[in-house]
């Protein structure tokens, strides 16, 4: 038999919040999770590791309109595999641009840093 998860169990592997969870299943980000008989859900090994990756683009910043859309097309196959390279490849642009400003905005403190007496300290 599958080794199945508590929700506790998925949010502490997946580093998502117990709401967070039934928050992604309410709207559609993941599957309906199988249940117990007793109603508790329980997580598979796939329900993990798609819920790993569905917080990873969130954690990048992807908006949930967009996360639902990715989604949309990954249950639709093959078919799709273009239009989510795509997506990827935008949320990818977009993070490029994000650590550049990171970048500009650190260089700014650590010259600001420098003024103040002394070499910045990274």
């Amino acid at each position: 038999m599958a080794s199945t998860y508590s929700i506790g169990e998925a949010a502490r592997a997946t580093g998502l919040s117990v709401h967070t969870l039934r928050y992604y299943e309410r709207i559609g980000l993941i599957e309906p999770v199988g249940r117990l008989p007793n109603g508790r859900r329980a997580y598979s090994e796939d329900d993990l590791w798609w819920l790993g990756f569905v917080g990873l683009l969130a954690t990048t910043g992807m908006p949930i309109r967009d996360l639902l859309a990715f989604v949309r097309l990954e249950r639709a196959g093959d078919v799709t595999l273009d239009d989510r390279r795509a997506m990827l490849l935008r949320q990818q642009r977009s993070l490029q641009r994000g650590i550049e400003r990171l970048t500009q905005y650190l260089e700014a403190v650590e010259q600001k840093l420098a003024h103040y007496g002394g070499p910045a300290r990274r």
